[in-house]
């Protein structure tokens, strides 16, 4: 999983379309994001890495591809469990 600056993120978020950044700083993404997180019974920090992952995909800093086992390295979750969270965002 590669590491990104806070200026590189930024710099990908200002060239992103309007409305992508308005869907990734709303309030209803982090909370549909805390929901699944408290429905897979996921601590507050590994809600925390799951927006953070995501918000790499939309940026484009990382690969949807890879989006599963990213989350299960990040969370330290089972394959299941990762894919079941994957799902339920991707829903």
């Amino acid at each position: 999983m590669d590491q990104f600056t806070p200026e590189q993120i930024q710099e990908r978020f200002n060239k992103l379309p309007a409305e992508l950044q308005a869907a990734l700083s709303s309030e209803q993404m982090a909370e549909t994001i805390r929901k699944i997180g408290k429905d897979n019974d996921l601590m507050i920090d590994q809600i925390g890495e799951i927006v953070d992952q995501v918000g790499l995909v939309v940026l484009g800093l990382a690969k949807p591809l890879n989006f599963v086992t990213d989350i299960q390295t990040r969370i330290g979750a089972s394959a299941g469990t990762a894919k079941r969270i994957a799902d339920q965002i991707n829903t």
